[in-house]
């Protein structure tokens, strides 16, 4: 039910729009470059709302730099919470970090 809402969504939108194929897909007059802050925060924030969650070794391999040297005190401060979880090299949201999802989420803006 939920895909096919998704699909019907998605047909909407392509139909109002006049574009076809990957809506998300920018012509180079509009994108930007996100800058390296932007960039982590943003791969956090994505991450974060998968059911997997993060590969923590996916963060140092993207940045060069380990998570925990940016955002340790964050994510054992959420951990203490009960919000996050660490497990086989992930690190996901916990059932109660779901459903306060979005508070999470603003602890990884580091700006």
């Amino acid at each position: 039910m939920i895909l096919k809402r998704t699909v019907l969504q998605y047909k909407k939108f392509q139909s109002l729009s006049g574009r076809r194929g990957q809506p998300w897909r920018r012509s180079g007059k509009n994108q930007q470059k996100l800058s390296l802050q932007a960039q982590v925060e943003e791969f956090m924030f994505l991450g974060l709302r998968m059911c997997d969650g993060i590969r923590i070794s996916e963060f140092e391999k993207e940045f060069g730099i380990p998570m925990e040297s940016v955002y340790g005190k964050v994510i054992r401060d959420l951990e203490n919470q009960g919000l996050l979880q660490q497990e086989e090299g992930y690190l996901f949201l916990t059932s109660l970090g779901i459903d306060v999802s979005n508070r999470v989420m603003a602890c990884f803006f580091v700006g």
